[in-house]
């Protein structure tokens, strides 16, 4: 298991890891790359381990297993690619909580995880979770979603989610049943502007929720299509669900562009947003904006399409439609 107590610089693919911002502050440090179960005897006797991949018994998930509230960080190296095959690619954690994944990178080079199957999925299952700066993409069509979230308190930021035309993923992110306190940032969804292959199927959008309360979704950016909205609360209510600065441009699709689809006593709103519709004629809140009831603000958001049309939401409720 790797310590953090190095003396002097260490690189791995141009990282220092032995840099303390790196480094957990109470827990352990673990990292992933290419240089994986190869590393140099230099790594090894001055406790560095670095692993070949985050999933499988040999991955660094798999070592913080069962480790609760730890405050452990694992660092995913840049250019790091990996694909994800498994139904629950968490699974070797056991009951792991309180742990972060973050990868390193800017851009293209960032830790990229391809899913090469329709069930592939990263289910959260335990709760204080931080995933950061990860490329999710869907490489193979009707993926049914990227993260799957069934704790409480799961955060997910500066992360991308990307589908291709015949490559599409029906959920980034689907919070399951009765989990709250997620928080998802600086997060960009990116789908074909006119899919071939469109899967309509009624659980669709880049963020599907049912029966969570205080979830913030903020500086997030959404671009294509999303089959039924960019966030869908579906059967029952989510509570204090609060958007705030966020930017989308749906598809040239006559559906699948509005920003919400939201139960009707859903409640929480909308602040400082911009989203384009662009194949919508009409230039009204109500219909640019989506579907969802008055327990649901419209905070100094503008709703628009691509003939210039639009209205800007001083304060203002939808009613449902």
């Amino acid at each position: 298991m790797p310590g953090t107590s190095l003396s002097g610089p260490l690189l791995v693919d141009g990282v220092d890891v032995k840099s303390p911002r790196l480094a957990s502050p109470s827990g352990l440090t673990l990292w992933v790359g290419a240089a994986g179960l190869t590393a140099t005897e230099d790594l090894k006797q001055r406790g560095v381990y670095v692993y070949p991949t985050l999933y499988g018994t040999t991955g660094a998930l798999a070592a913080l297993s069962n480790r609760t509230l730890s405050g452990d960080v694992i660092n995913v190296l840049p250019g790091h690619t990996e694909s994800v095959t498994a139904a629950d690619f968490y699974s070797d954690m056991g009951s792991a909580s309180g742990f972060t994944v973050q990868g390193l990178g800017t851009g293209a080079m960032r830790p990229t995880l391809t899913y090469t199957a329709t069930t592939s999925t990263f289910i959260l299952d335990t709760a204080y979770v931080t995933i950061r700066n990860l490329r999710f993409v869907a490489g193979v069509d009707s993926l049914a979603r990227f993260i799957t979230v069934s704790a409480n308190d799961v955060t997910i930021e500066d992360c991308d989610f990307i589908g291709a035309s015949t490559l599409e993923y029906l959920n980034a992110i689907n919070i399951t049943t009765t989990y709250d306190n997620t928080t998802i940032r600086r997060c960009r969804f990116i789908q074909p502007t006119d899919p071939a292959g469109t899967n309509a199927a009624a659980n669709t959008g880049a963020i599907y929720l049912v029966d969570s309360e205080n979830v913030l979704i903020e500086d997030c950016e959404f671009r294509g299509c999303f089959e039924t909205a960019f966030i869908h609360n579906k059967t029952t209510a989510a509570a204090n669900l609060w958007v705030r600065r966020c930017y989308g441009r749906g598809s040239t699709n006559t559906t699948d562009s509005v920003p919400f689809v939201l139960v009707s006593t859903a409640t929480g709103g909308a602040e400082f947003c911009s989203f384009i519709n662009p194949n919508e004629a009409a230039t009204t809140e109500a219909t640019l904006s989506g579907t969802f009831g008055a327990g649901f603000f419209n905070f100094q958001s503008y709703f628009g399409n691509d003939g210039g049309g639009g209205q800007l939401a001083i304060a203002s409720q939808a009613a449902a439609s």
